[in-house]
């Protein structure tokens, strides 16, 4: 077969009636639903049944394990990595910065299995591990997971619980945010972890690649009652947007190139973003660097453990002293001022302005490419907006916006310069608004008592 070949997901079958596939253009070949049913319902279901996604399953899962493992991950990572802070059965969100400039080069999350050993799930995670153990700094293993190039199925929904539970025919109620443990399903032994960035209650399943099509059909069959939803990659990201949770390839691009251990390792992958990138957005006349975001502007200040040493930790100390950095909110945009950019499509004026895609821009080599200014009223750039996405359910369009901490106050104006610098540019109000936009019962103070428990038949 044609290496260059695009093929089904192997981890789920293949299905005629989903609308529309694609793939993610620079990081598989594989295909993956793009639009399931139609993106209103997909976007919907997160906050009133429950969407299950496949996308995650095959990427990047890799196991740190020995004697330096917990000093390894201490040292790259800005989290804090003790027994007493992040105990065996505990998953967590981790962040890598770039040791030259603090910003952002990976994050992810992190299962702790064991003392001496942690399970790290996600693509812009991959490269430190093989990278430490090259250098040969620790007494560290990289071993395969339990679920090699395994499925990893999410539900998130108010109903992803009761799914979750008729699919395993037990009650795991007990299982908090952030925690994992074995099931079995159909036989098949399975990890179910309460996690999501999304906002919702929600769960992941994760498994072995052989068992994903039993297991999926067995999912969609239980979920039908439930009203379940198959979420394809168009709205996939929206939940980032609502939830105001930064994810890389989205909201921001992972800094890999400012960082000299990473730099020759990722050579040619699909993270190594240069000067020859293609930028969209007015924020594209400012380079590529301009496109990175550092822990403390995406709100991420509290997971920063001082009291260690960590790859990055004077760069991000500076950031705090010169107390310039920018702070995360959500954008909320004038739909007068929208409409603006599809008249211009119709008006007399030279030129046509950057296409606005509904409910988010996934045309082009990645959302993270797209980002626009933002203004003050003097006309100063203030900071910067991305991850712009259409939410039927709130019929409103936002943005994460990164910007001085003296605008960020609800209900400030600002000004939004949508369009890619050399082409027509429409100036957009928008304004300052609550963060994360998502006011439903978020995952980890939902009352999940308030959701009937499995009852065995």
């Amino acid at each position: 077969m044609n290496e260059n070949a695009i093929v089904h997901n192997e981890h789920v079958p293949y299905d005629p009636n989903i609308l529309l596939y694609s793939r993610w253009p620079g990081t598989t070949n594989k295909m993956f639903p793009f639009i399931c049913t139609n993106w209103i319902e997909e976007s919907i279901s997160w906050k009133k049944s429950c969407y299950i996604s496949t996308y995650l399953s095959g990427f990047s899962v890799t196991r740190v394990k020995g004697p330096d493992a917990e000093k390894m991950m201490s040292e790259t990572f800005i989290n804090n990595f003790t027994l007493e802070r992040f105990p065996v059965g505990k998953g967590k969100h981790i962040v890598a910065c770039s040791s030259t400039t603090g910003n952002i080069t990976g994050h992810g999350v992190c299962l702790r299995t064991a003392e001496d050993e942690f399970v790290l799930q996600g693509s812009a995670l991959y490269p430190f591990v093989p990278v430490k153990v090259k250098l040969g700094k620790y007494d560290i293993k990289q071993l395969e997971p339990e679920f090699p190039d395994g499925f990893v199925f999410q539900l998130a929904g108010p109903k992803s619980l009761e799914i979750v539970e008729n699919v395993l025919k037990e009650d795991i109620h007990e299982l908090a945010f952030k925690s994992f443990r074995p099931a079995v399903i159909l036989g098949h032994s399975v990890r179910i972890v309460r996690i999501g960035m999304g906002g919702s209650l929600s769960y992941e399943i994760q498994g072995h690649k052989e068992d994903g099509h039993e297991i999926y059909k067995e999912i969609l069959r239980i979920g039908k009652a439930y009203d379940l939803k198959r979420l394809g990659h168009l709205t996939y990201m929206c939940n980032h947007t609502e939830n105001g949770f930064p994810q890389n390839y989205t909201h921001f691009i992972p800094a890999y190139a400012e960082d000299p251990e990473l730099a020759d390792f990722c050579k040619g992958d699909r993270g190594e973003f240069n000067d020859d990138t293609i930028l969209r957005g007015s924020m594209s006349d400012q380079g590529i660097t301009a496109y990175y975001a550092n822990p403390i502007e995406v709100g991420w200040k509290r997971t920063i453990c001082w009291s260690k040493e960590f790859q990055g930790r004077e760069a991000l100390k500076q950031l705090v002293e010169s107390n310039m950095t920018r702070s995360l909110c959500t954008l909320e945009w004038n739909p007068e001022d929208i409409l603006n950019i599809f008249r211009a499509y119709y008006d007399k004026t030279p030129g046509l302005p950057d296409q606005m895609v509904y409910p988010q821009n996934f045309l082009f080599e990645g959302g993270a490419l797209f980002s626009d200014k933002v203004m003050n009223d003097a006309g100063e750039m203030i900071g910067k907006s991305s991850g712009i996405v259409y939410t039927p359910y709130y019929k409103a369009t936002i943005s994460q916006g990164y910007i001085l901490p003296k605008y960020n106050n609800p209900g400030m104006e600002v000004t939004i310069l949508w369009g890619t610098a050399g082409t027509r540019q429409i100036p957009i109000r928008a304004k300052v608004t609550r963060t994360p936009y998502l006011d439903l019962d978020n995952n980890k103070e939902f009352d999940v008592n308030s959701i009937p428990r499995y009852k065995k038949q």
